[in-house]
């Protein structure tokens, strides 16, 4: 819509996109790799850019970018997470932050985005026993998962409850070969 209203072409307007999503996807690995210690500042970088450039995330975003959209999320949903983690306060906040860039997953491709969730929710479930607030935080970052995706969820549940079943005319398989 940004590239229609300032009349750049549309080829051009794919590209910007594309870079922002790599971009995100990059910065978001090379932070959290900060915030989890690993590596140096070099092997981050080359971490970062394994992940951003990595051959399946080139090939789905040049047909598909939406499946490519939660991969470029996932680190920005750890990051606050792995902060609180560490440093025991902020669970509300970290919560939040996390559920913002669920939300910035979008809702056109579910299964991706629910593909994603998996590791936010394991990295939680798997801190140590020991850990101050990993019960609460678990229960926050579920509220604001919840919260970030419902504008979707709900008319998928609604529509696959009430809405008319139009797959039968347009899946069989005469129709389709």
């Amino acid at each position: 819509a940004l590239g229609d209203l300032l009349a750049v072409p549309a080829w051009i307007t794919q590209r910007f996109w594309f870079a922002l999503l790599m971009c995100a996807a990059f910065l978001g690995v090379r932070l959290l790799a900060m915030r989890l210690g690993v590596g140096g500042p070099q092997t981050r970088l080359v971490g970062a850019a394994a992940y951003a450039l990595a051959p399946n995330a080139l090939a789905t975003m040049g047909q598909l970018s939406s499946e490519y959209l939660p991969v470029a999320m996932l680190p920005w949903m750890l990051v606050p997470l792995v902060t609180a983690v560490e440093s025991g306060d902020g669970r509300i906040r970290a919560a939040a932050r996390s559920g913002i860039a669920v939300a910035c997953c979008s809702g056109i491709n579910a299964s991706a985005t629910v593909a994603v969730l998996v590791v936010p929710f394991l990295y939680l479930l798997t801190r140590p026993r020991g850990t101050r607030g990993r019960a609460r935080l678990l229960a926050w970052w579920s509220a604001a998962v919840a919260v970030a995706t419902s504008w979707w969820i709900v008319p998928l549940l609604l529509t696959g409850t009430y809405g008319y079943n139009w797959l039968a005319y347009t899946e069989r398989a005469g129709t389709i070969t």
